[in-house]
C-alpha cells in the first residue's frame, strides 16, 4: 500500500482518529495518539481509514434519496463543530447509541432549515449505519494492510509488539463495540495465534486477558474465567507475580458478577497476599477496594467500609486521585445506606472535590447523583432536585449516557414523591429512551414499571398495564426474578381492582411460580392474599378457602413453617369473614396458627391471632372468653411496643365489658374488624411500591 504525503496525513489525521474513537474501543485511540509515533504507522492508519470514509461517502450519496440532505450530513462532521465532537465522545462509549440523532440534529437543522426533524434523524442514522457496514466490510483489507506493515522497510526500527496490539484492538474491539462477541473473540484469538507463533509469552497472556475482558463484558462469565485462568497459568510459568495478582483480581470480579461470592473472596484474598509479599501497593489497593465492593454487594456494609478505608489510605499514599475519589464515593454510599447522613455528606463532598479538581467529569456526575439521593432521603427536596439537575448537566456534557438515564430516573422518582406526575412521567420516559440507546434492559424495565406505578396512582389502569407488562417481560429476560415477580403481582393487583378476576389469578399464579423459585416470602404472602380475594370475587369464600387449603398442604409437604403459619391465619380470617356459621373452622385454624406462632416464638403473630379469636368470640357473644383473648393480645403488644395495636385491643375489651349484647354488635365488631383488616397477616406486610 503506497503511503500518502505528509500534508495529507495532517489534513485527515484528526478526522480519522475521531472516527476510530467513534467506533473502536478506547485503548486503540490512546495507542495511536500516545504510542504510535512512527511515520509508517501514521501513514498506514490514516490511509486505511480514508479508504473506508471514501467508500462510505460514495455509498451514502448513491443510496440516500435526498441528495441535498445527504450532502449536509457529510458536511457536518468537521472536527471544529462542537456537536460533532460531543457526538464522538458519546458514541466512543456507546457505539450504537441513538443519542447521535439528538446531539447532531440541532446543528444539522440550522444548516438545512427546510429539513424536517424526522428526515434529519433518518439521514444521520443512514450515514452512520453505512459507515459501520463499511468498517466491517473493510476488515480483511485492514488486516492485510496492517500485516504488510510488519514487512516494510522500517520494520526493524519499529516495536512490532505495538503493531500486534494495534491489530488486536482494531479487529477485535470494532466487533466488540458493535456487539459481535463471536467476531471480536475470533480476531482476538487470531492475534493470540500470532503471538504464539512468535513465541511471545507476554503478549499471549495479555491477549488471553483481553479475551477474558470481552467475555466478561458480554456476560459470558464461564468463558471469561477460562481465559483468565489460561493467562494466569502463563504468568505463573513466567513468574510474573504482579500480573498474577491482577489476574486474581480479574477472576474475583468475574465471580462476583455471577454471585459466586465465596470464589470471589478467595481470589481477592490471593491478590492481597501477593501484594503484601511483593510490597505492591497499587495491587494492594485494588484488592482491598475489590473486597469492599464484594462486601457491599452482599449488604455487609461495616466490613465494606473497613476495606474501602484501607484502599483509600493507599490511594492517597500513592497520589492516585482516581482511586481516591472512587473509594471516597463508595464510603459515602455505604454510610448513606446505614443512615449515617452526616458521614455520607462529608465523604461525598470530599470525593467531589478530588473528582472536580482532576477533571473526572464522568465520576463527578455519579457522585452528584449519590449526593442528590442523600438529600432526597432527608426530605431536602429542593437541594435534591438542584443536585440531580447538576448531575444531569455534567453527564450530558461528558456523554455518560448510562449515568444520565439513572439520574433521569431519580428525578422522576422525586417528582412522583412530590405528586407532580407530569414531570415524573416526562423524566421516566426519557429514562426509557436513554436505557434503550445503551441497551440497558434493567434500567428500561425499572423506568417502565415506574411509569406503570404513576398511571396506577392516577387510576389509569389500562396505561398502567401497558407498562407493567413489558417491565415484567424484560425483568424475566435478564433473570431479575425478584422484580419480575413484583411486577407480575402489580398486574394481578390492577386486574383485581378492576374485578377482572380470571386475569388477576393468571398473573398472580405466574408471580407465585417466580417468587417460589427464589423464596421471596413477602411477595408470596401478598400473592396469597390477592389470590384469595380473586377467588372470592369469582365464586365466593368457598373457592378462596379451597385455594388456601391446597396451598397449606403444599407448604406442609415442603416443611415451610413460616408459610404454614401465614396460611393457617389466612384460613382462619377467611372462614371468620365468610359468615358466623363457619366459626368452628375459623377457630380451629386460628388455634393451629396460634400454636405455630408460639412454637416459632413469633410474638407479633401470636398477638394478632389472639385478637382475631377475641373477635370471633365477641361475635358469638361470649364476652369473658373474648375479653381473655383481647387481654392476652394486649399484653403481647405492650411488650413489643406496638402501641396502636395495644390501644385498640384495650378499647375492644373495654367496650365488650361495658355494653349489652345487641349494642356490642354495633360497637365491638367494627372496632376489631378495623384493627385486624388494617394489620392483615401475622407476617409484616411487604410495602408495595
Amino acid at each position: 500500500m503506497s503511503p500518502v504525503d505528509h500534508d495529507h496525513i495532517l489534513q485527515h489525521k484528526a478526522l480519522s482518529l475521531a472516527i476510530v474513537k467513534h467506533f473502536f474501543a478506547a485503548p486503540l485511540s490512546e495507542v495511536i495518539t500516545e504510542e504510535m509515533g512512527w511515520p509508517v504507522v501514521e501513514t498506514q492508519c490514516v490511509t486505511l481509514i480514508i479508504v473506508v470514509l471514501k467508500k462510505t461517502v460514495a455509498r451514502f450519496m448513491a443510496e440516500y434519496p435526498d441528495t441535498d440532505l445527504a450532502a449536509a450530513v457529510l458536511d457536518l462532521p468537521m472536527i471544529d463543530h462542537p456537536p460533532f465532537v460531543q457526538a464522538i465522545k458519546t458514541v466512543y462509549a456507546w457505539p450504537t447509541a441513538s443519542v447521535l440523532t439528538t446531539l447532531l440534529n440541532d446543528e444539522l437543522a440550522n444548516q438545512v432549515p427546510q429539513a424536517l426533524p424526522k428526515q434529519t434523524e433518518r439521514a444521520i442514522a443512514a450515514y452512520f449505519r453505512t459507515l459501520r457496514e463499511e468498517l466491517v466490510a473493510g476488515i480483511p483489507q485492514i488486516r492485510a494492510g496492517l500485516d504488510a506493515m510488519t514487512n516494510s522497510d522500517q520494520a526493524e526500527d519499529y516495536d512490532w509488539t505495538i503493531t500486534e496490539l494495534l491489530i488486536d484492538l482494531t479487529l477485535g474491539h470494532v466487533y466488540a463495540a458493535l456487539a459481535g462477541y463471536n467476531e471480536a473473540a475470533a480476531y482476538m484469538e487470531a492475534a493470540l495465534l500470532t503471538a504464539r507463533e512468535r513465541g511471545n509469552w507476554i503478549n499471549q497472556s495479555a491477549y488471553l486477558s483481553n479475551l477474558g475482558s470481552i467475555a466478561a463484558n458480554f456476560e459470558k462469565h464461564d468463558q471469561a474465567v477460562a481465559f483468565y485462568q489460561q493467562a494466569l497459568t502463563i504468568d505463573d510459568e513466567l513468574d510474573e507475580v504482579s500480573r498474577k495478582g491482577n489476574r486474581f483480581n480479574d477472576l474475583g470480579k468475574t465471580f462476583m458478577a455471577t454471585g459466586r461470592y465465596d470464589n470471589a473472596l478467595a481470589y481477592f484474598q490471593k491478590a492481597g497476599e501477593i501484594a503484601r509479599a511483593e510490597g505492591d501497593r497499587p495491587l494492594a489497593g485494588d484488592s482491598l477496594g475489590n473486597l469492599g465492593l464484594l462486601y457491599k454487594e452482599q449488604d455487609q456494609f461495616e466490613p465494606a467500609i473497613d476495606y474501602f478505608q484501607e484502599a483509600l489510605d493507599i490511594a492517597q499514599e500513592l497520589g492516585d486521585t482516581q482511586d481516591e475519589s472512587l473509594w471516597l464515593g463508595n464510603l459515602a454510599s455505604c454510610h448513606m445506606t446505614l443512615g449515617r447522613y452526616v458521614q455520607a455528606d462529608s465523604y461525598y463532598n470530599q470525593a467531589l472535590a478530588v473528582s472536580r479538581e482532576n477533571g473526572y467529569e464522568g465520576f463527578t456526575a455519579t457522585l452528584l447523583h449519590g449526593l442528590g439521593k442523600l438529600y432526597s432521603l432527608q426530605d431536602q427536596t429542593a437541594q435534591a432536585l438542584a443536585t440531580y439537575q447538576e448531575a444531569l448537566a455534567v453527564s450530558r456534557q461528558t456523554g455518560e449516557l448510562e449515568e444520565e438515564g439513572r439520574i433521569l430516573g431519580s428525578i422522576g422518582a422525586l417528582y412522583r414523591k412530590l405528586g407532580d406526575y407530569t414531570q415524573a412521567l416526562d423524566h421516566f420516559q426519557q429514562t426509557c429512551e436513554t436505557a434503550k440507546a445503551v441497551n440497558d434492559k434493567e434500567e428500561e424495565a425499572h423506568a417502565l414499571a415506574s411509569i406503570g406505578r404513576i398511571y396506577e396512582d392516577q387510576q389509569q389502569y389500562a396505561l398502567a398495564i401497558e407498562h407493567f407488562k413489558p417491565a415484567a417481560s424484560l425483568a424475566g429476560a435478564i433473570g431479575d426474578k425478584e422484580h419480575e415477580a413484583l411486577w407480575l403481582g402489580s398486574l394481578g393487583r390492577i386486574c383485581l381492582v378492576n374485578r377482572a378476576y380470571d386475569e388477576a389469578i393468571r398473573y398472580h399464579h405466574q408471580a407465585l411460580l417466580v417468587s417460589r423459585e427464589i423464596r421471596l416470602y413477602p411477595t408470596i404472602q401478598l400473592i396469597y392474599q390477592d389470590l384469595a380475594l380473586a377467588y372470592t370475587g369469582l365464586e365466593g369464600y368457598k373457592s378462596a378457602v379451597a385455594y388456601l387449603e391446597r396451598e397449606l398442604r403444599r407448604v406442609r409437604f415442603m416443611n415451610d413453617k413460616p408459610q404454614e403459619l401465614f396460611l393457617l391465619h389466612e384460613l382462619g380470617k377467611t372462614y371468620a369473614a365468610w359468615n358466623l356459621m363457619h366459626h368452628e373452622q375459623a377457630i380451629a385454624y386460628l388455634e393451629m396458627a396460634l400454636y405455630a406462632a408460639r412454637a416459632g416464638s413469633d410474638k407479633r403473630a401470636e398477638g394478632l391471632i389472639l385478637g382475631q379469636l377475641g373477635n370471633i368470640y365477641a361475635q358469638l357473644w361470649q364476652p369473658k372468653v373474648a375479653s381473655n383473648y383481647y387481654e392476652q393480645a394486649h399484653a403481647l403488644f405492650d411488650q413489643s411496643g406496638e402501641n396502636h395495636l395495644m390501644h385498640e385491643t384495650e378499647a375492644a375489651s373495654a367496650s365488650l365489658k361495658r355494653v349489652p349484647y345487641r349494642l356490642s354488635q354495633l360497637i365491638v365488631r367494627p372496632i376489631v374488624y378495623k384493627m385486624l383488616s388494617r394489620v392483615g397477616s401475622p407476617v409484616r406486610n411487604y410495602n408495595r411500591p
